[in-house]
């Protein structure tokens, strides 16, 4: 059984967390809970999640009229608007459109590193299961972060290995990224 962690009473209640790692637990945020109604971690800057799993809330669609599945993942991605690090487990639910719909209310104007790795790792590698998000991720977080360094792991993202080759070399004409930065297969 895994802990519960639940993630809209560490917001409420932790203001001034700056670091929140979390190992082998599951995470979740309330159902009554509205991001845009909120304002949590503010000052987080490292996040850390290790075989975590994410509970989902429904939420309602701007026009009132669809429920949707959000993450806790969603959540803290839409709040955390210092955050420097994420390294975690992912979510099948987050997407490109997902990310895009987060990146317009959080610009992450601090990330340098975006590590997203699939649930289902341990047991193959490359994950049988990857992450839903695509190139277009990596292009979005690319053109939106300003001091992103490293995005990854695109072995465990819905790129396939040709494609992965080809964001790398593209890596080195992007502005943003350093000569010192790790190009490889798994993250740039």
């Amino acid at each position: 059984m895994h802990a519960q962690v639940p993630l809209n009473s560490i917001g409420e209640n932790c203001p001034n967390l700056e670091e929140f790692h979390v190992i082998n637990a599951r995470i979740f945020s309330s159902v009554l809970h509205k991001c845009s109604h909120t304002n949590f971690f503010i000052k987080l800057k490292f996040v850390y999640f290790f075989l975590v799993q994410y509970s989902n809330s429904e939420y309602e669609d701007t026009d009132h009229t669809l429920t949707h599945e959000k993450s806790a993942l969603h959540c803290l991605l839409y709040h955390a608007q210092n955050l420097e690090v994420i390294q975690a487990t992912g979510s099948q639910d987050l997407s490109d459109d997902c990310l895009k719909s987060i990146l317009c209310d959080n610009p992450f104007k601090s990330l340098k590193k975006f590590m997203l790795t699939s649930p289902f790792t341990f047991s193959s590698d490359p994950p049988q299961v990857p992450l839903v998000l695509t190139s277009s991720s990596v292009i979005l977080l690319v053109e939106n972060c300003p001091n992103i360094l490293c995005i990854g792991d695109l072995r465990h993202w819905n790129i396939f290995p040709a494609e992965r080759k080809v964001l790398i070399k593209r890596a080195q004409e992007w502005a943003c990224l350093s000569e010192s930065m790790p190009l490889s297969n798994t993250s740039f």
